[in-house]
């Protein structure tokens, strides 16, 4: 829109207000009609806007053709209350719901590539099949590690068993890749959707394959700190260090406080063999653990 308003721009230069009020009373009196109108709307309106949910709903409510009214009201959905609620049987009704709202604001505009990163990251987060069975194997490595046993072959062999499931049935992995290549086809700069991209395919142990991702991330904005903590740790677990600790320290640049790019700098180094180093960032880690919270 701003692009259209510059083109249409005139400039036009008063050197007294006087000049600029006789040449504009036509226009200042319709200007004035036209906010007065958009005044009672706004006042008429605000009752009803007691957060950003009311917001939203009331937009779909008012404009259900506006497909940016949809997006929002899913992303409400998935922030706000999808992510606070405890039930996963309820979360995930919520996540479904946000997703038809996003599928809409497609339906209205088709190149919609925020909803389609949203949505790949709503099919990320879903729970699927046999959560049961994991919220069971979850609370029992819990009472063991409680009890101070979490060297036992069951704990061992329970972790196993919950890392398993955690990646076969709580991440729509299929889903979630093919809805963020749909958003990069309509916006390959998009350097969130790279990075998400590259979480999938990390967690899928295809960490040279991830690197891609998470580099081109980057490119398109280098002070994403998610990106580089998240490009690091491919090379960390790679075994290339050096560049590791190249990411981590760029990411300190932008996040000087970070507690996890701190710990990961300590890590790398420990890993490295770089005692020192690897003492020196575990000792700020410590440090930063006890400093009070402003």
């Amino acid at each position: 829109l701003n692009k259209f308003i510059n083109k249409e721009q005139t400039e036009i230069k008063f050197t007294k207000v006087t000049d600029f009020l006789k040449s504009n009373m036509k226009v200042l009196e319709v200007t004035a009609v036209i906010l007065s109108l958009y005044s009672f709307k706004t006042i008429t309106r605000n009752p009803v806007w007691f957060d950003n949910m009311s917001l939203y709903i009331a937009g779909v409510q008012d404009s259900p053709n506006s497909c940016r009214n949809h997006y929002l009201y899913g992303i409400e959905l998935k922030n706000r209350d999808a992510e606070k609620e405890k039930d996963w049987t309820k979360r995930d009704s919520i996540y479904n719901h946000a997703l038809r709202e996003m599928q809409i604001s497609i339906n209205l505009y088709n190149p919609y590539f925020d909803a389609y990163r949203d949505m790949g990251l709503i099919y990320y987060k879903k729970a699927g099949r046999n959560r049961l069975v994991l919220d069971s194997l979850i609370t029992s490595i819990t009472k063991i590690y409680k009890s101070g046993d979490s060297t036992s072959t069951t704990f061992i062999n329970l972790n196993n068993q919950i890392n398993d499931l955690t990646k076969e049935y709580t991440k729509d992995t299929t889903n979630a890749f093919k809805d963020y290549n749909t958003a990069l086809k309509y916006n390959p700069r998009d350097d969130k959707t790279w990075n998400n991209k590259g979480v999938v395919i990390f967690e899928l142990k295809r960490y040279q394959e991830a690197l891609n991702y998470f580099n081109e991330a980057v490119k398109w904005n280098p002070r994403y700190v998610d990106a580089l903590k998240n490009l690091g740790s491919a090379y960390g677990t790679l075994h290339q260090w050096d560049p590791a600790i190249q990411c981590f320290l760029e990411a300190l640049k932008y996040a000087p406080t970070d507690p996890t790019v701190i710990n990961y700098l300590g890590a790398t180094y420990n890993y490295k063999g770089d005692k020192a180093n690897a003492a020196i960032w575990n000792a700020k880690a410590q440090e930063l653990q006890g400093a009070p919270k402003k």
